[in-house]
């Protein structure tokens, strides 16, 4: 599904000549992938940690699936020398703790990601998931001096120290304990760095420079280097020495020297925004809703118990305008005694699609007529079920809807059904469903006054 892309999710398995892909029929049935859908699972819910636990892990419920495509990752390829770590954005709007919002990113909103990729082909070796500013962070083997962002590469980095390879990483990671640890371990590093990081020669960030003009610092093998380009650039590197490779100014034939770690930073860098780019036309990412029924038990319940002598409770300052709060003098014990009704005239869409129970209905109230021709087909008699939603049938549902073509095809099929003037489903079809209903005689002629 993220190289066939089609409107709706049942498309896929639709035999219309226009949206017919058999591979997916020949794989499995429509219904056994919903079925297989709904009750996906990953994780034991008794084995999972309460809130309150230190261990308490957000992610538990999907933790062996990123475990998983993690290990894999690192098995099926080894990347080259030259890899980056930077942060990727999976795009998400829905109701999550730690969403983030990374307004240089494409998404913007979404779940952010540490990934560790190949520079030159943007292959992700390595990610880990955030899970908000107070989870903990212990890796393997790591420093005690490394903060946070420090605790991020060493995690990533682990399994690929002691084997030669160049990081490239941003000012957000980059400290001077931390590229000394990574030397300690075979690892050179390169990156930007903060002005007011601690540990750099301070003669040198006060120095002021002219465009293209470059100075630098070597202490053992870490080296400092500042530029001026359209403003000062600070490179750390633990990689270059202080050389510098004439370049040519974009739009000019003027050659100016630039310092080699910058032109490597540059290169190499782009790892994570390469892969990004790479993953993005293959994108298997849908939207969905999720309907959430507030049960507001813990403010209105005492009133309901003080009301208990009542037949009813007053609700008129309820903030839920589709709930209403009743209890009888024989049941004021505990809140699933108290009976919570909705009243019809406010119900909304999303509640009805809930509640029709009847596929034809359910299809018929979202205009699928591939699914109403499927089922049509299995059993003619289904045009004439009634749904849990007031004993509508698919013709009322497709008329509500103000669908020619579900209306017509019901009427083909024989739907039974007898409207009157008075009926909202008639009265708020438009003029084409009015006149089809007329044509097949299914509602009086006095209707033609209103088309």
């Amino acid at each position: 599904m993220g190289l066939i892309k089609k409107p709706k999710l049942r498309q896929y398995w639709s035999t219309d000549i226009l949206y017919s892909t058999a591979v997916f029929r020949m794989a499995m049935k429509r219904t056994r992938f919903e079925a297989i859908q709904k009750i996906l699972h990953f994780g034991d819910n008794a084995q999972c940690p309460p809130r309150d636990d230190p261990n308490f892990d957000r992610l538990y419920k999907i933790r062996t699936v990123i475990e998983h495509f993690s290990r894999k990752f690192a098995e099926a390829y080894t990347p080259q020398r030259d890899i980056a770590i930077d942060e990727s954005l999976v795009h998400f709007k829905g109701r999550l703790k730690f969403r983030q919002y990374l307004p240089s990113k494409r998404s913007r909103y979404g779940i952010k990601l540490y990934k560790l990729c190949e520079s030159t082909s943007g292959y992700t070796h390595r990610f880990r998931v955030y899970e908000g500013k107070d989870t903990q962070i212990n890796p393997p083997e790591c420093p005690p001096i490394l903060g946070v962002s420090g605790k991020i590469v060493w995690e990533l980095q682990h399994p690929l120290l002691d084997k030669g390879y160049h990081l490239y990483i941003d000012n957000f990671y980059t400290s001077i304990p931390l590229f000394k640890a990574l030397s300690a371990r075979g690892t050179a590093a390169c990156g930007t760095v903060r002005k007011n990081q601690r540990g750099l020669p301070k003669p040198l960030i006060g120095q002021m420079l002219r465009k293209g003009e470059s100075r630098a610092k070597c202490s053992d093998n870490m080296l400092v280097v500042k530029y001026k380009d359209k403003r000062d650039v600070l490179i750390l590197t633990t990689i270059h020495r202080d050389n510098s490779t004439l370049v040519t100014v974009r739009g000019t034939t003027t050659q100016v020297p630039e310092p080699d770690c910058i032109l490597d930073y540059n290169r190499y860098m782009g790892g994570v925004d390469l892969s990004d780019q790479v993953l993005q036309p293959y994108s298997a990412m849908r939207k969905a809703y999720v309907l959430r029924s507030y049960q507001p038990w813990d403010w209105k319940l005492p009133r309901a118990i003080q009301g208990q002598n009542s037949s009813e409770v007053n609700n008129s300052h309820r903030p839920f305008g589709g709930w209403q709060l009743k209890s009888a003098a024989a049941h004021t014990s505990t809140a699933s005694d108290v009976i919570v009704s909705r009243r019809r005239e406010h119900a909304s869409a999303a509640w009805r699609e809930q509640e029709r129970g009847q596929p034809i209905c359910q299809a018929a109230y979202e205009n699928d007529l591939d699914e109403i021709q499927h089922l049509v087909e299995e059993d003619p008699d289904v045009v004439n079920v009634k749904d849990n939603f007031g004993g509508d049938t698919p013709l009322i549902c497709a008329c509500r809807r103000r669908n020619i073509k579900v209306v017509n095809y019901l009427l083909y099929a024989k739907a039974d059904i007898n409207l009157t003037n008075n009926d909202a489903s008639v009265r708020r079809a438009d003029a084409s469903v009015k006149i089809a209903l007329i044509c097949h005689q299914q509602t009086p002629t006095a209707l033609l006054c209103s088309v």
